[in-house]
């Protein structure tokens, strides 16, 4: 359960007229629903979220459980992530209605907690860093951009000291391999567990 880890909630962040509500949004922007998977009870921080149905072009999308958070304006708690998406490294919103739409599937890394302490602080360091698919070297914070695949890699293989690599053993690890949703999903589910399913 996250009640632990429960914050309050920040500021809206301002979105494109092109997203949909749920992304770019450091704050609950609608009421919504969390009857369907009991998400709010089953999901931990830095528990990985798989989309199958992906988005902005392309066939699959990654995610990072960020916490449970209370939105005093609508009076329920609700589960923020952190993603990369267009035009950036940037909250979101998971509700039943994004994890049915795009087909999710939650997987949690085995570790200690301090490594998924660590994860999610690198993935929050990075915030506000643009999104860019490219092969250019290097994952490390100083990275100047990111893709969401390669974003939740990066966060559990640095705030791991390299111990979790939750993509395939087969790509280099410098960043200079394209590591895609289904890649981080495939390994994910050989070697960790699954939560949820859509």
């Amino acid at each position: 359960m996250m009640d632990a880890n429960l914050q309050q909630e920040n500021v809206i962040a301002p979105r494109a007229s092109t997203e949909k509500w749920w992304h770019n949004t450091s704050t609950l922007p609608q009421a919504t629903s969390y009857s369907k998977y009991g998400m709010l009870n089953k999901l931990k921080k830095g528990d990985i979220v798989y989309e199958a149905n992906g988005g902005f072009g392309f066939t699959a999308h990654t995610a990072l459980v960020e916490g449970k958070f209370y939105s005093s304006a609508y009076k329920q708690y609700y589960i923020r992530v952190i993603e990369a998406i267009l035009p950036g490294v940037c909250r979101g919103v998971l509700c039943d209605a994004r994890f049915s739409q795009q087909q999710g599937t939650v997987y949690r890394t085995y570790g200690a907690s301090v490594t998924v302490d660590n994860a999610m602080d690198f993935a929050i360091s990075q915030l506000g860093k643009p999104y860019s698919i490219n092969t250019n070297k290097g994952i490390s914070a100083s990275r100047k951009n990111w893709y969401c695949s390669l974003l939740a890699f990066a966060a559990y293989y640095n705030g791991s000291n390299g111990y979790i690599n939750i993509s395939q053993e087969s790509v280099k690890l410098d960043g200079s391999t394209i590591i895609s949703p289904s890649m981080i999903s495939s390994k994910c589910a050989s070697s960790q567990i699954t939560v949820m399913s859509a």
